[in-house]
């Protein structure tokens, strides 16, 4: 077994040392996103050989193999095999060897090991005869995150117009159970966060569940499926909810707009129908940074690296392969002029637009910092943008341009480009690093052209900036009208 394998082994074995190796690793290469990312899930689905694969990837590019001190590790964490660790098990057809600690030997047929187990295998032609199963050590059970083989409970949260109980709240689960109304707590609205995310994410859960009722009803969900797509619907005539960091909430230890078990959404019904997921390869995605020359002068915000943010996007896209998506960076300067005609032009399923956005309370308007012909910055209106951001999925990495103030639940871009008949958009809500903003973008648009399935993926991509420590993981919200989130086809 050479030294990636002895890694790869040791890092997804079911004990102590498996655990302080991954620690290990976490801590001595954390700037390593698409590695912690692998981790994670290879970790949560052991027996996923696409994840297994990602694993051995990673951990290559990052040159963990050739580490001295994770090799050492890893060897104590393997030992030699014991004849006590396998055990027979009646297989049919060619089968496949999952392993676990012990190494398993076989002919024609196939065992799967988990956990530490013992008895004799014999073989038979194709099938493996169990004579009898003995003392097998109950494993831990881990959640996937792979769309294609996961089936999530889908629950949607609705909210409606405070009331003189507080916020009237209906939870349906699978679509047909519906659930006693219940009422989320009347100042509701008032709340703001501290600054101590994980409490803050908790108390916004308490204050949403706040009655009997809802608690009730969202038990019975949780025991009903570990495993829940959350759909969070606010009505038009609540408008001041959307301003809430939602994407904090906290059900206990779990972060449900952070965790593969619970995709989380601000979903936005629109009476259009969406046509099935898309099966065109390759996709075809446009990006447009806009760095007006006057950003710093006239609005006191900082200038766009280019030549970075182009790279890292590159770098993110070149991962997936030319034959599954192609990317078109749009020349500056990024005039609304120019963004609209090549929109029009071509069939991009993907517009990804980076720069400045900012909301105007006073005009309640949202807006984009594009650009005139000279290069200087100019305000792009939600109004009008709303009929030329049409592509299938729009990722606005763009500080404010997710945010709403209490008059109108369209006031943000993101909303209203849903309305405008957009499936998806992703966008920030707050002020987000471009440190973040790009770690962010590299998983989720690995994971997504991965599985086509957009609110998993953003579940995902957080979940990264969360395991890496970043203060602004709540930042990304997605705006969505697909209740299944599936964008794209899964590829044959």
């Amino acid at each position: 077994m050479n030294s990636l394998e002895l890694i790869v082994t040791a890092l997804l074995a079911d004990d102590a040392a498996a655990q302080a190796l991954q620690q290990r690793v976490q801590n001595k290469y954390s700037r390593q996103a698409p590695l912690l990312f692998a981790l994670q899930q290879a970790t949560k689905d052991p027996a996923s050989t696409a994840w297994q694969a990602a694993l051995r990837e990673e951990l290559n590019k990052a040159g963990v193999a050739g580490d001295a001190e994770i090799a050492q590790l890893a060897q104590r964490a393997v030992p030699a095999p014991r004849a006590s660790d396998v055990y027979h098990a009646k297989v049919r057809g060619s089968g496949t060897i999952v392993q676990g600690r012990g190494n398993v030997t076989a002919g024609k047929g196939g065992v799967a090991v988990g956990g530490n187990v013992s008895a004799p295998i014999i073989t038979g032609g194709n099938n493996f005869i169990a004579q009898q199963i003995a003392s097998v050590a109950p494993t831990q059970q881990r959640s996937t995150t792979n769309p294609e083989s996961t089936a999530w409970l889908d629950v949607e949260i609705r909210l409606g117009a405070r009331e003189e109980r507080g916020y009237p709240m209906e939870i349906t689960a699978g679509g047909q159970q519906e659930f006693a109304p219940g009422y989320a707590a009347g100042d509701l609205a008032d709340w703001s966060p501290s600054g101590e995310a994980v409490a803050d994410g908790r108390d916004l859960f308490q204050r949403l569940f706040a009655d009997t009722a809802l608690k009730e009803a969202w038990a019975e969900v949780r025991g009903r499926s570990a495993k829940r797509r959350i759909r969070l619907r606010i009505d038009p005539d609540a408008p001041e909810l959307h301003r809430l960091p939602w994407e904090l909430l906290r059900d206990g230890s779990t972060w449900l707009a952070a965790s593969g078990d619970t995709p989380f959404s601000r979903y936005l019904p629109m009476p259009t129908v969406w046509p099935e997921p898309i099966a065109q390869r390759p996709l075809h995605v446009l990006v447009a940074i806009s760095n007006p020359i006057d950003l710093q002068t006239k609005y006191d915000l900082s200038a766009v690296d280019m030549a970075l943010e182009e790279g890292t996007l590159r770098a993110a896209f070149a991962e997936v392969g030319a034959d599954r998506v192609q990317v078109e960076f749009l020349p500056p300067p990024i005039t609304i002029e120019r963004l609209g005609q090549r929109l029009l032009a071509g069939r991009h399923h993907v517009l990804h637009f980076l720069g400045h956005g900012g909301f105007n309370e006073k005009q309640d308007k949202a807006a984009l910092y594009l650009q005139n012909d000279d290069g200087t910055a100019r305000r792009a209106t939600a109004d009008q943008l709303a009929g030329l951001l049409t592509s299938h999925l729009i990722l606005l990495a763009a500080c404010q341009s997710a945010s709403k103030i209490r008059c109108d639940a369209w006031a943000g871009l993101a909303p209203q480009l849903v309305a405008a008949g957009v499936p998806a958009v992703l966008a920030m809500q707050d002020q987000i690093s471009t440190h973040s903003a790009r770690q962010f973008s590299a998983v989720f648009y690995r994971q997504v052209l991965a599985h086509g399935v957009v609110d998993a993926a953003c579940n995902e991509a957080r979940s990264i900036l969360a395991a890496t420590g970043r203060p602004d993981a709540a930042v990304p919200a997605l705006f969505m009208r697909l209740e299944a989130g599936r964008l794209w086809a899964i590829e044959k």
